[in-house]
């Protein structure tokens, strides 16, 4: 399967098994999913759901105090 995805400014082409999950996605992308989110048409998706079509953004947790 192959997808388009947002990482921070940069758009870049993926290509993933068919039922890999977003958890998977980031892993291929040398990203560690602890410290990224995944949002698919502007709603944050849980890591361990499958890589569906759609708007996909990868953005870094920011904390701090």
């Amino acid at each position: 399967m192959k997808i388009e995805v947002s990482v921070g400014r940069e758009k870049k082409t993926v290509e993933i098994d068919d039922g890999a999950s977003f958890e998977e996605l980031l892993i291929s992308l040398n990203l560690n999913p602890e410290e990224y989110i995944v949002l698919v048409n502007g709603k944050p998706i849980p890591a361990e759901e499958k890589v569906r079509e759609g708007e996909i953004k990868i953005l870094k947790v920011v904390s701090g105090g």
